[in-house]
């Protein structure tokens, strides 16, 4: 999950705000299955969301079956409206905002149905909720163990497993594993 982190936080650096909005939005995707991977989705997702995040400079509720509602129109429509969406609870637009050059305090409002959210403060809030919930599942063995299960991108030359690859692109051998 540290990977996930550091890609969210990369982003934020790079002021690459898609993907640090899609990629926070996908944490309590991926830390809600690992929490229960039996239960469905949507409900794991809020369920995380609502334990874990939460906005600090602000006193705006964001509600976990919202931002589902979000992730779901974003993921699947590449959209910030939630106004059609099944988990949708109270909000019908989301407003991302890059965070302000003029040395203003950036805040959370909500007016006429519409979230405006700093984007750049959604993130790093999202990063915050993961260290915090990373901290208590350290020993955690069965979701220690889901954890090790995620996707990991390797070194064109790291070792990996038996058998031998060549990456005519790189000019470079590794090894990978078949199986």
């Amino acid at each position: 999950m540290e990977d996930f982190k550091n890609a969210i936080e990369d982003a934020i650096r790079q002021e690459n705000w898609l993907a640090a909005l899609s990629l926070s939005l996908s944490v309590p995707d991926i830390c809600g299955g690992i929490d229960d991977p039996l239960k469905k989705s949507g409900f794991r997702y809020a369920r995380w969301f609502d334990t874990w995040f939460h906005f600090r400079q602000s006193n705006q509720i964001l509600a976990g079956n919202d931002c589902y509602a979000l992730r779901c129109a974003l993921t699947h429509e590449g959209r910030d409206v939630t106004l059609f969406q099944r988990a949708k609870k109270a909000i019908d637009k989301f407003h991302f905002v890059k965070p302000p050059n003029d040395g203003s305090t950036p805040y959370v409002t909500e007016i006429g149905g519409g979230f405006y959210i700093p984007v750049d403060m959604f993130a790093s809030e999202m990063c915050a909720a993961l260290s915090r919930w990373l901290s208590s599942k350290s020993k955690d063995v069965d979701a220690q163990e889901r954890m090790g299960n995620l996707i990991k991108i390797h070194q064109p030359t790291e070792h990996i497993g038996g058998g031998k690859l060549t990456y005519p692109s790189f000019g470079m051998t590794g090894t990978i594993s078949a199986g």
